[in-house]
């Protein structure tokens, strides 16, 4: 990889539109890496299922296990943004190291991808938020009329720059963390019915179970998203020191939250009758420990920060995806050179949050008319 101090891979010419550097500090960073990331809705579906269909007991070790390669993954990734500080994080780090075709061939999958993560997102939303709106009002509204609200706030504040974007993580990502210490703390304080044990933080029972590759598939999975804070390079305010800082602290944060909420699970219903009750339960289980160890608030809680977590997720992948295709289009590359402009005053790739605005719609679009049409699948 060549060797750089420039802040873009784009060509060096004077009429390239430039991100608004300065715009992001540590704590801005790691709001958007782990807002990608949702923790709340891992902690809530990704743990019933490493427990119930992978690897039981050992699901907190599988977590450290996973952690410990990531953070292996992430000493090289370090290496490479401090060649390169570039907003097209793989698409630039592939260009400059292997070739341009293999660049672009990986940023346009990473942007697909990530597409299309929002889009789940977008449906998880959809669902819980009319589920909550039901129950609160008895009033049923479509699940796609609340993901295309999502939609809708989340391209108007990629548009306005990414300093509003942290500000609002900032203060969604706030109440998660609180209601998971709250439900955690009471957890371990009372004991669950057989205590608190230290069997399920043995690095050796993460690969035990009735599936062990399932359970620390999940574990894998549930730091999707933590990897998008090389794309955030050029806005930073010392991108060689603070974007290796954040990458670190996203995979041990991500880590210590699931792995504690993941401990606190097992030990809320013993280690006798954890993986019955999470199989029984699913994206239910560390809901019904809420109620039964902190109350019926806790859950009322927990249910409206499901929805803000998803708009959280929504918010922070909606960035990044813009930033994919805005790093592409400045380049001249397959998009219009239109995509590659910035906002004379927010200094955001606002064209390109437009265009992936409508490319989560058109993705929403097809889902529903697939859905609608063959609904027997």
């Amino acid at each position: 990889m060549a060797t750089t101090n420039a802040a873009i891979a784009a060509p060096e010419q004077q009429d390239v539109h430039r991100l608004k550097s300065g715009s992001l500090g540590l704590i801005g960073i790691l709001l958007l890496a782990f807002s990608s990331a949702a923790p709340l809705v891992g902690c809530l579906g990704n743990i019933p299922l490493a427990v119930a269909f992978g690897n039981g007991v050992g699901a907190p070790a599988g977590f450290i296990v996973a952690m410990v390669v990531l953070l292996c993954f992430a000493v090289g990734y370090v290496a490479m943004t401090r060649r390169l500080s570039a907003t097209g994080g793989f698409y630039s780090f592939i260009s400059n190291g292997l070739n341009k075709p293999l660049g672009l061939a990986s940023g346009l999958s990473l942007m697909l991808g990530y597409l299309c993560v929002e889009v789940a997102v977008l449906g998880a939303i959809g669902y819980f938020g009319a589920a909550a709106l039901e129950q609160a009002t008895g009033i049923k509204i479509p699940w796609l009329v609340i993901a295309g609200l999502a939609l809708v706030l989340a391209a108007v504040a990629s548009y306005f720059g990414v300093e509003l974007s942290a500000k609002v993580l900032g203060v969604l990502f706030i109440f998660e963390i609180a209601i998971l210490a709250i439900v955690n703390g009471a957890i371990f304080i009372n004991g669950g019915p057989e205590g608190v044990s230290l069997e399920p933080v043995n690095p050796v029972n993460a690969f035990g179970g009735i599936a062990p590759g399932i359970g620390i598939f999940f574990a894998f999975w549930s730091w999707l998203g933590f990897e998008v804070v090389p794309n955030y390079a050029e806005e930073a305010k010392n991108p060689r020191k603070l974007v290796p800082l954040a990458t670190y602290l996203a995979v041990l944060g991500i880590g210590l939250i699931l792995f504690i909420t993941a401990w606190a699970t097992i030990t809320g219903f013993g280690m006798g009758r954890v993986v019955e009750e999470t199989t029984g339960q699913l994206g239910q289980s560390y809901i019904s420990l809420a109620h039964t160890f902190v109350g019926p608030w806790a859950v009322d809680c927990i249910n409206v920060l499901i929805i803000t977590g998803c708009f959280a997720s929504i918010l922070a992948l909606h960035q990044t995806v813009s930033r994919y295709i805005y790093a592409i289009a400045r380049e001249g590359v397959l998009f219009p050179s239109k995509l590659g402009h910035t906002h004379s005053r927010y200094g955001s790739p606002h064209h390109a949050a437009v265009a992936t605005f409508f490319g989560a719609a058109l993705v929403l679009g097809l889902f529903t008319a697939f859905y609608f049409a063959a609904p027997s699948a």
